[in-house]
């Protein structure tokens, strides 16, 4: 699985488990059994944790230039807040930091295509929770 489909999957994987919620609250409020969804959106959630560990984690690994994928990122975060609270000041400067966020957002987006998704590798196994762990 690349990258890019990863995001793709956990924003669905998102999307489904916020539904769930809602169809959670809707059913506690009817009075209605609710162990079918809690099972599903413990499942769901277990798998969300997954992906965004392995995401994370190819963001950290991966580099282009020598600089990790998870810093093009912040850095386009940085960039674009940075030229919104300068933007009343100085627009041509604003412009110029939306510019630079841009092109470091390209060299981001085009590399989810290319970069295989990876998972960490741990020494001793992960301890899943059981059902009877989480209900103490």
């Amino acid at each position: 699985m690349r990258l890019g489909e990863a995001l793709l999957e956990r924003s669905f994987l998102e999307a489904q488990l916020n539904r769930l919620k809602s169809r959670l609250a809707h059913e506690v409020e009817a009075g209605r059994p609710t162990a079918h969804l809690l099972d599903e959106m413990q499942r769901i959630a277990g798998f969300v944790r997954d992906m965004e560990i392995a995401i994370n984690w190819t963001e950290q690994q991966v580099a282009l230039s020598g600089v990790p994928l998870a810093a093009y990122k912040s850095r386009v975060r940085h960039l674009l807040g940075l030229a919104d609270a300068m933007e009343l000041a100085n627009t041509e400067r604003a412009d110029k930091l939306r510019d630079a966020a841009h092109k470091d957002n390209r060299v981001f987006e085009a590399a989810l295509w290319l970069v295989d998704l990876q998972v960490p590798v741990s020494s001793a196994p992960a301890k899943e929770n059981t059902t009877k762990e989480v209900e103490r």
